[in-house]
């Protein structure tokens, strides 16, 4: 019964160390993680500032070589749900999520572009 007792409680302690560290966003992961989501979040941010500037007219008058404001708008969206899932991936970790990233993640394609 002692060993079954000490085998118990060491996986107690096991289990209790890796919750404690989790909740204080000590996760071997997070460092991986928060570093995607940076670099996902500088994407939805260069992408959202290129699509106000529109540099290639593209919402006016599509590329001939199929390129088009509505492939921005996919583009944008599917690196924002990137974004989205990396902080789920994060949050389920106990790792740390800035709130730029929170912001990014949500924040809708812009309409048209910025006509001064």
């Amino acid at each position: 019964m002692g060993t079954i007792t000490t085998i118990f409680q060491w996986s107690l302690l096991a289990v209790l160390s890796a919750s404690i560290a989790s909740s204080n966003g000590q996760c071997d992961d997070c460092d991986s993680i928060t570093q995607t989501i940076e670099s996902l979040e500088i994407d939805v941010e260069r992408r959202y500032e290129a699509m106000l500037i529109d540099e290639q007219g593209l919402f006016d008058s599509p590329d001939p070589d199929h390129r088009s404001w509505e492939g921005h708008v996919q583009k944008y969206l599917s690196v924002q749900s990137e974004l989205r899932t990396q902080i789920a991936l994060a949050k389920s970790k106990g790792c740390h999520v800035s709130q730029s990233a929170e912001d990014w993640s949500v924040e809708p394609p812009p309409r048209r572009p910025f006509s001064g």
